[in-house]
């Protein structure tokens, strides 16, 4: 592919998180909070180069991670955890253990770790 410039963010973030997923069919860049912009949670159509507003998050979050799990976007924050069903952000029951910021997260297959189905 070729490189080229898109169009700017909205508004100037800093510890918000990215994701390339896929929201209603539609390929794109899912952004999510930061210090300046809080719950807000925006998305970059690559296919017509627009910023759409999805809707916010349950609390206001920066230093936190966004990845897919099992297909479905998911925020780790703090000790909460929220995935996006296409129209809301629900917080999850299960919470972490101890609050964290400034982290990382990875997937794994449940077919490498013995006991997972």
């Amino acid at each position: 592919g070729t490189w080229r410039d898109g169009p700017s963010l909205p508004k100037p973030r800093y510890g918000h998180t990215c994701l390339l997923t896929e929201v209603a069919g539609s390929r794109g860049v899912m952004v999510a909070g930061g210090a300046l912009t809080g719950n807000e949670v925006i998305f970059l159509d690559l296919g017509t180069m627009e910023w759409k507003e999805l809707p916010p998050l349950n609390y206001k979050i920066d230093g936190h991670k966004l990845i897919l799990v099992e297909g479905i976007p998911t925020i780790f924050s703090w000790n909460n955890i929220e995935q996006f069903d296409g129209s809301s952000w629900t917080l999850q029951k299960f919470r972490l253990s101890q609050s964290r910021s400034a982290f990382t997260v990875t997937t794994v297959p449940g077919h490498l770790i013995r006991g997972c189905l």
